[in-house]
């Protein structure tokens, strides 16, 4: 594996485990019985969980950004200009990182970490959070997928360029 690869693969591996604890807890936290202080502790805590695993996926994305594409967004915006960025085709240097597909997938997770870090965890609302954390592992494991067939695009492309032409 490219060590590049490796290094989003791993950065993915912690995402995925976030994501899965995140939902484990919010599954809990629907059979609890705990007192608001209990409640609002378990909610902030799966709230968290979420907001780490969307954060592990955009750093798998700056990676690309960074070594790929050779620049990161740097405005305001730039959580959702790199984003968006990774459903782009950058001509010359490489496809499309993920499908579009899963556009609206991200977007939602970004948002929700967006008011995660804006709002205090007694705003949170229970079925959001838990709705969010149900949908969380299945978006990271979608993400690495494309990232893998990311990498084989990458590979295959590199290799058409190096094989010398018979002819």
């Amino acid at each position: 594996m490219n060590p590049l690869f490796a290094e989003i693969a791993a950065v993915l591996d912690k995402a995925a485990a976030e994501a899965n604890r995140a939902k484990r807890a919010a599954d809990r936290l629907s059979r609890s019985h705990a007192d608001a202080l209990g409640q609002w502790i378990h909610l902030t805590a799966v709230a968290s969980g979420i907001e780490h695993a969307y954060s592990g996926m955009e750093q798998a994305f700056k990676i690309v950004a960074a070594e790929i594409d050779g620049a990161v967004p740097t405005a305001d915006d730039w959580h959702a200009r790199l984003c968006a960025l990774m459903f782009t085709p950058v001509p010359g240097r490489r496809p499309a990182v993920l499908p579009a597909a899963l556009r609206s997938d991200l977007d939602d997770l970004r948002a929700f970490r967006h008011r995660v870090r804006n709002l205090y965890g007694s705003e949170l609302v229970a079925e959001v959070v838990k709705e969010k954390a149900a949908r969380a592992p299945a978006i990271v494991g979608r993400v690495r997928r494309a990232l893998r067939a990311f990498e084989a695009a990458i590979t295959r492309s590199a290799g058409r360029r190096r094989t010398p032409k018979r002819g």
